[in-house]
Formats: C-alpha cells, sequence, structure tokens
C-alpha cells in the first residue's frame, strides 16, 4: 500500500498559521464567538421577563380600573333611587297607580295587541305555493 505524498506547500501554510501572532489572534476571535453566544441566550432571557413584567403591569392596571368602577358601581347600587330607576328602565316596573306607556318611532303598529292579548288583526296566512311563488318572484327580481 503506498502513501499519497504530502504537498509541501500544504504544510507551509500550516507553520504559516502557526509561527508567530496568528494563534493568538484565531484564538482571541474564538473566546470572542463563545463568549458572545453565552450571553446571548441569558439576554433573550432577560428581554423576555421585562416584556412580561411590562405585560403583567399593563394587566393590573386595567385590573385596578375595571375593580374602580366596580366599586363605584356598587356604591350606586346601595342608594334606593339608583335601584328604583333601573327597576323602572331595565324591567319595565311601576309603583301602584302609575299608568306605564310606551314610546314608538311612528311607523305603523301591525303588532298591536286587545287588552286580552290577542292581536287586533289577524296575521295574513300564506299557502305552501303562495310562499313558493312569491321566492321565485323575489329570485328573478335581483
Amino acid at each position: 500500500m503506498t502513501r499519497p505524498l504530502r504537498q509541501r506547500g500544504g504544510d507551509a501554510a500550516w507553520r504559516r498559521a502557526v509561527r508567530g501572532d496568528r494563534p493568538y489572534v484565531v484564538a482571541f476571535f474564538v473566546l470572542v464567538v463563545v463568549l458572545s453566544t453565552m450571553v446571548v441566550r441569558p439576554l433573550q432571557s432577560y428581554t423576555a421577563a421585562a416584556e412580561r413584567v411590562h405585560d403583567l403591569q399593563v394587566a393590573r392596571a386595567e385590573l385596578r380600573q375595571t375593580a374602580a368602577e366596580l366599586e363605584e358601581s356598587q356604591a350606586r347600587l346601595k342608594d334606593p333611587e339608583e335601584i328604583e330607576l333601573l327597576a323602572r328602565q331595565r324591567l319595565g316596573l311601576v309603583k301602584p297607580g302609575e299608568i306605564p306607556y310606551v314610546v314608538t318611532d311612528g311607523r305603523p303598529d301591525t303588532d298591536r295587541v286587545r287588552p286580552n292579548g290577542r292581536p287586533l288583526a289577524s296575521p295574513r296566512r300564506l299557502t305552501l305555493w303562495q310562499r313558493i311563488s312569491q321566492a321565485f318572484v323575489a329570485l328573478f327580481r335581483r
């Protein structure tokens, strides 16, 4: 078995790289690269933690504002006049002897009701064929 012959040019380049200040410069750059990779990960963790702290501070401020609004609402609900106003507005309750009325928007009242609860005018009932014909008419009007 024959060995490949080494070229003298390759050996000379290796000797030149090892001689002088070059090994120290290469070692210095390798050290800088290793240290920078060691610093990057903790720096990323620090910035992520700082962002998380900021987000939590914003959430805490929003929760404090909500808590203040709820406490104000709780204080208002201790007033009997406020409770009465809410009962009138939301539930439509009236005091005994008062006559309730409803303000409409001015359109014709098609859904008016008699005092016994039945509608004044019975709704017009359409047959199946009338509904189908209306659907076709509406389809072809487009």
